[in-house]
């Protein structure tokens, strides 16, 4: 459950970081057969598909080092569903967010990198 409660948090706080930048949040947890996507939105007219991942500074791992190839494979595939059913011509990316926090859950670091 503290997981769950964890991702939940640090997907509202990218959501934000994402709408404080300039984007325009258009998807929160999109599912397709082949996987999840935390959150789609678009920036300058291109679509970004987010993937988050929040972490405490008790973790022994950081954020960005707990993304594996099959998880960018699924999130790949999961885009090329949501592009094909909303027929979009724009351009897209894939990025992640890594959201660290302190013990009083609050962010400390947030980096956002670009992936594909």
């Amino acid at each position: 459950m503290y997981q769950k409660k964890l991702g939940n948090l640090g997907e509202n706080i990218a959501k934000n970081f994402l709408i404080k930048t300039g984007h325009k949040i258009l998807a929160q947890n999109y599912y397709s057969k082949y996987g999840e996507i935390d959150l789609i939105a678009e920036n300058q007219n291109e679509i970004e598909f987010i993937e988050v991942r929040t972490r405490t500074t008790r973790s022994i791992n950081n954020p960005e080092e707990t993304l594996t190839y099959q998880k960018t494979q699924r999130i790949i595939k999961t885009a090329l569903t949501y592009l094909e059913k909303t027929q979009t011509t724009k351009s897209w990316r894939i990025t992640f967010i890594g959201i660290l926090l302190d013990s009083r859950q609050r962010p400390i670091e947030i980096n956002h990198i670009p992936i594909l």
